[in-house]
């Protein structure tokens, strides 16, 4: 994202031109002024399967490095640090600003954090249950794979194959309802948040 204009805007405008709308809460990704390789890209963090399936539970930014410059019209969500990474509340009403770029360990403890915030439903419970559920789909579509490669040697005439398959395709379909009850955390009234975390702390990288 990089907007036009010669001056920044105040936060709250700043933060709703970023939020877009979305009830999600915000992970804020700036460009590295001084160095070529970006770490700050998502795909630097996504190895960390917890970190990814996260993800989907923010509406994620990237701001061009010329955020850090005080006209900026963006620049009022850099605060006084400049931070490479910024988690903000869904309103924008708290933040966790990390100052270097993080390694996906410090990311993801200050991903849980920034969820806990907004969404009812501990997010660590979910991304356990729903590792288990995408392993679970992978034995599926393997199971899946070879029935039908037997039922397409048997040129669709074996029954037992042909009831296995719908079998199957029951069940990923109940799958399917699981992982969409674990992925919906439920999000928190913003008056019934929990106490403020604490700023963002080690177990950076610079960058």
């Amino acid at each position: 994202m990089n907007p036009q204009g010669d001056a920044a805007l105040p936060f709250a405008e700043a933060f709703e031109k970023i939020a877009m709308g979305d009830p999600r809460p915000v992970l804020l990704l700036r460009d590295c002024c001084h160095s070529d390789k970006d770490l700050t890209k998502i795909s630097t963090f996504t190895d960390d399967e917890r970190v990814a399936l996260a993800m989907n539970w923010f509406h994620i930014v990237r701001l061009n490095k010329d955020v850090v410059k005080p006209n900026h019209p963006l620049h009022a969500l850099m605060g006084d640090k400049n931070p490479h990474m910024v988690i903000f509340t869904n309103d924008g009403k708290d933040r966790a600003d990390m100052v270097l770029v993080p390694t996906s360990n410090a990311l993801w403890s200050e991903m849980l954090k920034g969820l806990k915030r907004d969404y009812k439903n501990p997010a660590d419970e979910a991304i356990s249950k729903w590792r288990k559920v995408l392993t679970e789909f992978d034995r599926l579509d393997n199971e899946w794979a070879r029935t039908k490669g037997e039922d397409w040697r048997k040129n669709g005439s074996d029954q037992a194959l042909a009831k296995k398959l719908e079998d199957l395709d029951e069940k990923r379909d109940k799958l399917a309802a699981e992982e969409k009850r674990i992925k919906d955390l439920g999000f928190r009234d913003p008056n019934k948040r929990p106490p403020r975390r604490f700023p963002w702390s080690p177990g950076a990288r610079s960058s």
